[in-house]
């Protein structure tokens, strides 16, 4: 099938749980060809099939592409598991070892480098793949703060057992919770790259924030506001297109 091929089946090899509202699934693939280092924090569409012949009249989700681990021929992508979830959720909660869906190719990343700067994470438990994803990118030399917001701070053991950098957790409290994080990072400075990833009303408040202070700052950012609970997005997704100069 070569290029032409469209998707590729994941078969379920592992399952850990992160947290009572997160999990983290690593799949076998056959066809590695699919993915590369390079794309880990990429998006793809993920087909809740039970055979490719299905694909076209299943329900599809879009998520981040957490790990791909080519000695393994696997790959890893993190799903919610709320109570009033969408198909990805729902499929989630019953998932088992031996279990198969469907992926798309994932899509490419704009931004290629990633230079020597400060960089400013903030997001909630649908962007923590994502921001571990690109996180392990950035160069030696850079200085991060990551700030991730919960419903609950019992969810916070087991989140920094899976992070792979130190995480600043804090409860929701209002749709002014991204806004107060930049308010208090003192380096915010025209060389700042900020990358944010939640719900809308969160992300929207963050960028009307950012636009009234456009004349003291002009952080890049990437900005990306989820689909109620269900999806996730890359933090760095089209980033060549998203940065903003304010």
């Amino acid at each position: 099938m070569g290029n032409k091929q469209k998707y590729i089946a994941g078969t379920i090899s592992k399952i850990s749980i992160i947290s009572k509202r997160l999990k983290r699934i690593t799949f076998d693939i056959t066809e590695s060809h699919f993915f590369s280092k390079d794309l880990e924090g990429a998006s793809l569409k993920v087909y809740f099939a039970n055979q490719l012949e299905d694909i076209k009249k299943s329900k599809s989700r879009t998520y981040t592409l957490s790990q791909f681990q080519p000695k393994d021929n696997s790959i890893t992508i993190d799903f919610m598991t709320h109570d009033q979830g969408g198909p990805g959720s729902s499929w989630a909660k019953m998932a088992k070892m031996g279990d198969i869906l469907y992926f798309s190719r994932p899509s490419r990343i704009k931004m290629k480098t990633f230079p020597i700067t400060d960089y400013l994470f903030i997001g909630d438990l649908t962007s923590f793949g994502a921001i571990n994803a690109y996180a392990r990118k950035l160069p030696e030399g850079s200085s991060i703060r990551a700030t991730l917001f919960l419903e609950s701070k019992d969810e916070i053991k087991n989140l920094r057992k899976f992070s792979s950098i130190d995480i600043k957790f804090k409860n929701l409290k209002s749709k002014k919770d991204f806004v107060k994080v930049v308010k208090k990072y003192e380096a915010l400075s025209s060389h700042t790259i900020l990358f944010s990833a939640g719900q809308s009303c969160r992300i929207k408040k963050l960028k009307n924030y950012l636009k009234k202070k456009s004349a003291l700052l002009s952080p890049r950012m990437s900005l990306s506001p989820a689909i109620g609970h269900e999806s996730y997005f890359p933090l760095f997704q089209q980033i060549s297109s998203s940065l903003i100069k304010l």
